[in-house]
């Protein structure tokens, strides 16, 4: 009996002990970190507590959580834990992955090639194994090291209740001729707990290692494995009549600066929506394709397209949920980012030092562009789910200046450096990595892209008709002037395409 209890000691304590205090093994898989480890369930080797509701365990296609079995995680920085459904894993080892700041890269490239994509998906396998059975091993060594303390703590707690019971009985008198009289036995345990429990610790591991192999199995994209992130949209307002397609987005699209319309309600005066937006662009050049403009300044896509906006003390009601609302909806314009990216932070900061392609800079932006990659994706996945299936055309983003710009609008006030070549080819660099996210959702769920083909400042300008863009000494540096706004129109309508017959 007393072995017995030693055992389900060192097996409750030491292992989930180890797995907590060993630290992830780190690697890098296509470019990026990646901490390869474990975690134990809240509950311990009850499961995890969290993960029942009032309905009973959460489901996943195939597997549930049980009590004893439980899901694998994955850890993005600055994002909470995913849990991973599709992997179940008995036991109180449950195998954790620790993401980076994602960062593009020629090897993440080559895993979607359909050339290099099986060979580059195999090295990155075999750097996440490698990586886990290092983390394994020093898990082993410190559950020795556990196990081997906590014996002897339990051993010398055994001998000291013998001494105890026997000093009361007078036939021993000193810890010393008690564990002397029963050294042999204790060994003995000692020895059983120890291989009992690393015997537990291998069972533990053939179970995470077995598990995962199979929740791996038919595993074809990231959704597979870490679920889709629906975003339940309710209809907003009264149904709408009369419109062949909406714009969502922000300033851009909204076209900030430009004349209100008359009927303009509060919302559309807080959001600076005018009558030459680009809905308004769209209408005028074909009034068969009249635009709904649902932009709004500062909107990003959690707050203002997805989500309700608060901006100058009213609510603009989330920009897609008015869509389900638009009876015979035909297309869908998205134009945004800038917002969701914090876009002017790194413009200021390009204007005001001598160089900005520092570390840091480059790693918040790398940090912001993975972050709205995800936003990017339940956008997405929302359009995707508007009923009828309307055409959604996303819109790119525009270089506000050519290589070479050199005028006005490249200097900056109160004698701040401005922006000089190298700081001019870090935004476009920039910008077009950013565009390259558009690109890469536009074709995981077929819908259109257009990139604007809008004239840079510092070039010359038709005295009459003006730039495309507003300069530093307009009131919304860098936005597109009436004139870009028709340009824009121009692409996107090419882009629309005619009713069905």
């Amino acid at each position: 009996m007393a072995v017995l209890v030693m055992l389900l000691a060192t097996v409750g304590i030491g292992i989930p002990s180890a797995i907590v205090l060993t630290p992830a093994r780190e690697t890098v898989v296509a470019g990026q970190y990646v901490g390869v480890g474990g975690s134990t369930p809240s509950g311990g080797w009850l499961g995890d507590l969290d993960e029942i509701t009032d309905d009973g365990p959460l489901t996943w296609p195939g597997a549930a959580v049980d009590g004893f079995t439980g899901p694998a995680e994955l850890e993005q920085i600055g994002d909470t834990t995913i849990r991973l459904y599709r992997i179940q894993v008995r036991g109180p080892l449950r195998p954790r992955l620790e993401l980076g700041p994602l960062v593009r890269t020629r090897e993440a490239d080559d895993l979607l090639d359909p050339r290099s994509g099986p060979a580059a998906r195999d090295r990155a396998v075999a750097a996440i194994t490698t990586a886990f059975r290092s983390w394994y091993l020093s898990a082993t060594l410190l559950l020795v090291i556990i196990t081997a303390a906590m014996i002897t703590a339990l051993l010398f707690a055994r001998v000291w209740l013998a001494m105890t019971l026997a000093t009361r009985r007078r036939s021993e008198t000193s810890i010393h001729e008690a564990w002397g009289r029963h050294a042999r036995r204790l060994r003995r345990d000692g020895a059983i707990v120890l291989v009992g429990t690393l015997l537990a610790w291998v069972l533990v591991g053939g179970w995470a290692w077995r598990d995962t192999r199979d929740g791996l199995a038919g595993v074809s994209s990231p959704r597979d494995l870490v679920g889709a992130a629906p975003v339940e949209l309710q209809p907003a307002g009264r149904p709408v009549e009369g419109y062949a397609g909406a714009v969502i987005g922000d300033s851009r699209a909204s076209r900030l600066g430009g004349p209100a319309p008359d009927d303009a309600g509060e919302v559309d005066e807080a959001c600076g929506r005018s009558t030459d937006s680009l809905a308004a662009q769209v209408t005028r050049l074909s009034p068969g394709d009249r635009a709904l403009n649902l932009a709004c300044q500062s909107a990003t896509i959690r707050a203002g397209l997805l989500g309700p906006q608060q901006i100058a003390g009213v609510t603009a009601p989330a920009q897609v949920e008015r869509l389900l609302r638009i009876e015979g909806l035909r297309y869908v314009v998205v134009m945004v980012g800038p917002n969701d990216l914090s876009w002017a932070d790194f413009l200021r900061y390009c204007y005001g030092v001598e160089e900005c392609d520092d570390r840091f800079t480059s790693g918040q932006f790398d940090y912001r562009l993975a972050a709205f990659d995800r936003d990017y994706g339940d956008l997405l996945a929302a359009l995707a789910a508007l009923p009828d299936a309307p055409q959604v055309i996303v819109v790119g983003s525009y270089d506000v200046f050519a290589p070479d710009a050199d005028c006005s609008d490249t200097e900056a006030p109160d004698g701040l450096p401005g922006l000089d070549e190298g700081g001019i080819a870090l935004l476009a660099e920039r910008n077009a990595r950013f565009n390259d996210v558009l690109a890469a959702g536009v074709e995981a769920y077929g819908f259109d892209l257009v990139l604007p083909q809008l004239e840079p400042l510092c070039q010359p300008e038709d005295p009459e008709v003006g730039g495309d863009l507003q300069g530093l000494a307009d009131p919304y540096p860098f936005h597109p002037t009436g004139v870009g706004m028709v340009r824009l129109g121009a692409g996107v309508l090419a882009a629309i395409e005619p009713p069905a017959e």
